[in-house]
């Protein structure tokens, strides 16, 4: 029987393209707030994350072995916007995911990101002193803290990802692929810098460190630091643009 994985932020990038890459290993359950999409192979779930309660009764009716909390706010321009939205459903609802998955005694994966340093020190590792910059990197940070504290088996994945996006959601790579096809001028930063890794090798080491039982935090992440701009001339290098 195949193992049962819950992946949250059903709709978004990483969980689809993770959805994708284990369907035929895992029963995969994406659950949704409120865009459902289809995947061949995989099942679907609208579930509530605002309340505990609720949250935990769902958990017991599809009893996953794993978790993945996926879902979130990632616009970092919303999250300046909506601050106070931004810190409860990046800080306070992964501490509901987190409390009932270590109660029930299910693995948990929390997906964190790298906007959580200010950028001075380069290619930081895990016992760097966080010093986030935005609101999404503070609430970020939030969930991190509250997830830890409330489930001391999580798993941390701080990391920076890009792959194939969605008609309704591209991607950075996205963007600048279709852009460069498109014939369009295209301007990337260069004092922006970051460690992207191909999501399907984000995966893979992901799903390595889960089933070696590996907990706390992981940072997966190219051994690269380039900027913005760098990546965009290694794409159209790769796709011929």
């Amino acid at each position: 029987m195949k193992k049962k994985i819950l992946i949250t932020g059903g709709s978004g990038l990483f969980a689809l393209n993770c959805a994708i890459l284990l369907r035929n290993e895992y029963e995969i359950i994406l659950g949704f707030h409120n865009r459902e999409v289809c995947l061949a192979g995989v099942n679907f779930k609208k579930i509530s994350l605002e309340n505990e309660l609720e949250f935990e009764n769902e958990i017991n009716s599809i009893l996953p072995n794993i978790i993945i909390h996926a879902g979130g706010m990632t616009n970092v321009n919303v999250c300046e916007e909506q601050s106070s939205l931004a810190m409860r459903i990046n800080g306070k609802i992964p501490e509901i995911v987190a409390r009932i998955s270590y109660k029930l005694n299910i693995t948990l994966v929390f997906i964190s990101t790298d906007h959580l340093f200010d950028g001075n020190t380069p290619l930081v590792s895990e016992n760097q002193f966080k010093t986030p910059l935005n609101i999404y990197g503070i609430s970020k940070s939030l969930g991190e803290d509250l997830v830890i504290k409330s489930n001391p088996n999580a798993l941390v994945i701080r990391t920076n990802f890009f792959g194939w996006g969605t008609e309704y959601r591209t991607s950075f790579s996205d963007f600048i692929i279709n852009g460069l096809r498109e014939e369009k001028n295209l301007t990337l930063f260069e004092d922006v810098f970051f460690t992207p890794i191909l999501i399907e090798t984000l995966v893979k080491i992901t799903m390595e460190l889960v089933n070696n039982k590996i907990n706390g935090i992981i940072n997966i992440v190219s051994k690269e630091r380039i900027t913005k701009y760098e990546f965009g001339i290694l794409l159209a290098k790769v796709f011929g643009l």
